[in-house]
């Protein structure tokens, strides 16, 4: 466990760290029955049931746009969207701030959602292992290339390069924080399992190893959810209640506490003090 009193002191759990693997926290919430509709419509744009699921669409990218910020990033795929977040060894409030965020928007999926007669969305919240790149995040984007020398060349001038440089689009990228993310893997697999591996409807789920204290959130804490495919033996609780009033950070593991509760085959500890 933690010792709180000298953790300030111990390098372990230095402000401003970055580990070569971090702890992470990742959601997944993915609309249901979106791809059915789809279907029903042939995928034929021009029809009726295509432009309804098109436009259902258009509603959750809108709702996640509004929720996107710089500690809460979000990577949209169609119906489906990945919430991430590197959680802190020194510090349970990163974690608590995350779930309370990650809840707060499904609720509001949700809402959209049900006013607009449609199903609802489905979210998984789990926890694991990230391994850091070595590399910063690969983009590569010519137009940017070409700005910077036009604007050196007095070609255009530094408010054309600002109009410009915001409408530029990379060619190719990627988001680090989801490469050799454990945690997105059980998440993803929990939410697309669905009803088979116990993952049923418009519900949402909570990693056990996030928690400290089972007694939130309307948890039936005896009657946990496993997953064992590829052998990531984690299980889950269903959230119930979605007020989040009485909650507080203490309810929450840190970053490092969860590295405790993992089932790794090596010493978590040993990497994680390893200098950047």
């Amino acid at each position: 466990m933690i010792d709180e009193k000298n953790k300030n002191n111990n390098p372990l759990y230095a402000k401003g760290r970055r580990y070569p693997i971090e702890i992470s926290c990742v959601a997944w919430v993915d609309l249901l029955g979106y791809g059915k509709m789809l279907e029903i419509g042939k995928f034929d744009p021009s029809c009726e049931e295509t432009v309804e699921a098109v436009t259902r669409l258009d509603y959750f990218h809108e709702l996640l746009h509004k929720n996107t910020k710089r500690l809460f990033p979000i990577f949209i795929m169609n119906d489906g969207a990945c919430l991430f977040r590197d959680l802190k060894p020194r510090t349970s409030s990163v974690t608590y701030d995350f779930i309370i965020k990650c809840i707060n928007l499904f609720e509001q999926i949700n809402k959209v959602e049900h006013k607009n007669g449609f199903p609802g969305a489905r979210m998984v919240i789990a926890t694991g292992p990230r391994i850091r790149s070595k590399m910063k995040d690969l983009v590569k984007n010519n137009h940017i290339d070409s700005i910077l020398q036009r604007y050196k060349e007095h070609l255009i001038s530094a408010e054309q390069a600002i109009h410009e440089s915001f409408r530029a689009r990379s060619e190719y990228g990627l988001i680090s924080e989801l490469q050799a993310n454990f945690a997105f893997t059980r998440a993803y697999l929990a939410e697309s399992g669905g009803k088979s591996k116990g993952f049923p409807g418009n519900n949402c789920f909570i990693d056990r190893k996030i928690l400290k204290n089972y007694c939130l959130f309307g948890i039936d804490a005896e009657n946990s959810i496993p997953l064992n495919d590829l052998g990531l033996n984690t299980d889950f609780f269903k959230i119930g209640d979605f007020n989040t009033g009485n909650v507080s950070a203490s309810d929450f593991n840190s970053g490092y506490e969860i590295c405790e509760l993992l089932d790794l085959d090596f010493r978590y500890d040993k990497y994680i003090k390893v200098e950047r």
